[in-house]
């Protein structure tokens, strides 16, 4: 399948979705040849991006590119709402899919600590917690975060999620990639 990666300037580049990575770490690393500072910009993002690769979140977020038909749904436009947040949209009605911008994954932001269950998220297969805060109907937007970032570290899994019948992103994570998703009762959900 194809998307688009919208540059800054507008210009319009359509890439099969398997090398959407790549081309994010090639426009990554332009951006950094440009100028000795450029490589302290994304050392300081990265350093706050390590649960997930930075390149993606980097290039919407920080060199405001714009990702047209997204991976996991291709009737979504991802954009920079602001450096800290990304901009999910319909493509053909320009309408704002979710109410608030979606939080871009950083780890103080993510929670990303060995699990305890006082947070509403998900746990992964080594026991970290996933969790943002202040989110009403969290699940929903987390699990959107999670699996986007996922299938851009590993195209299979996009592969796999769209070869589904169910397209519930949370019944994904816990049923085929074994996450745990807690509640704020303290409730665990997983595969068997």
């Amino acid at each position: 399948m194809e998307s688009k990666i919208i540059l800054p300037n507008n210009k319009k580049i359509v890439l099969y979705d398997k090398e959407i990575m790549e081309f994010c770490i090639e426009e990554v690393s332009k951006f950094i040849r440009k100028d000795p500072k450029n490589r302290i910009i994304f050392d300081n993002f990265k350093f706050e991006h390590r649960y997930f690769n930075p390149y993606y979140d980097f290039l919407i977020t920080v060199l405001k590119y714009t990702h047209e038909g997204c991976l996991i749904d291709k009737d979504k436009v991802i954009s920079s709402h602001d450096d800290n947040y990304f901009s999910i949209k319909n493509i053909e009605s320009n309408y704002n899919v979710i109410e608030k911008p979606l939080v871009v994954p950083k780890d103080d932001i993510l929670h990303t600590d060995y699990y305890y269950l006082d947070h509403e998220g998900y746990i992964d297969d080594v026991n970290i917690l996933l969790s943002i805060t202040n989110y009403y109907q969290q699940h929903k937007y987390l699990s959107f975060i999670i699996l986007l970032e996922l299938s851009m570290m590993d195209y299979k899994i996009c592969e796999d999620y769209l070869n589904q019948d169910n397209k519930d992103i949370s019944d994904y994570l816990v049923n085929r990639l074994g996450f745990m998703k807690t509640t704020i009762n303290k409730t665990v959900f997983y595969n068997k």
